[in-house]
């Protein structure tokens, strides 16, 4: 799915078009002026035991961050389904 990125922002490494040049830029892209990069996507999961209880995919990175309690968390990390690292951390 293509995406466009617009820097609205200080952190701006993945978008071509700034806010002052929005509009020039998106009527260029709907004009037919462009080309598409392919990216990697992250595929993260969540488990609580074995049931999963999120799956998402994200364009850049996927965060993990505790909820209103703390707890100590695992989780792994794979890369196209190979086993990379486990890690036990305060959440």
């Amino acid at each position: 799915m293509p995406v466009i990125g617009v820097n609205l922002g200080r952190v701006g490494f993945m978008t071509d078009i700034g806010q002052r040049d929005m509009r020039a830029g998106i009527g260029a892209i709907l004009d037919g002026n462009y080309t598409i990069e392919d990216r990697t996507v992250l595929d993260a999961e969540i488990f609580r035991g074995a049931q999963s209880v999120l799956r998402t995919i994200a364009l850049n990175e996927a965060a993990v961050g505790k909820g209103s309690q703390g707890r100590l968390i695992e989780f792994e990390l794979a890369l196209d389904g190979e086993f990379i690292y486990t890690l036990r951390a305060d959440a």
